[in-house]
């Protein structure tokens, strides 16, 4: 068995587009962070509404959630897309609901 030594990809592979601050913003809000801001390498970071600390996401990739999830016109229940916390281990329960698609 042969094994290659370099087979993980960078800690940004999935990133495919830059994501919008206001489609960020949207998400922030239905998973249930208390705020959320950008990080220096150009990623998010949000807030628990619990705790207080930054520990706080949704529980999918970020890049899914708007490309996929808000870009197709439904943001989709906890079953699919919550928040949750790593340090509390709070996590919210959004309902899912359709969101207006840009023209």
């Amino acid at each position: 068995m042969r094994v290659i030594a370099d087979t993980q990809p960078s800690a940004s592979w999935w990133r495919t587009t830059v994501l919008r601050r206001e489609d960020v913003e949207i998400i922030s809000v239905h998973i249930g962070a208390a705020e959320f801001e950008e990080t220096p390498d150009g990623g998010y970071r949000f807030r628990c509404p619990e705790c207080g600390v930054w520990d706080f996401g949704p529980t999918m990739v970020l890049d899914h959630a708007v490309n996929i999830w808000l870009k197709g016109g439904r943001l989709p229940s906890a079953a699919v897309l919550a928040g949750a916390c790593l340090t509390c281990e709070h996590a919210t329960q959004p309902e899912g609901r359709d969101v207006p698609l840009e023209e």
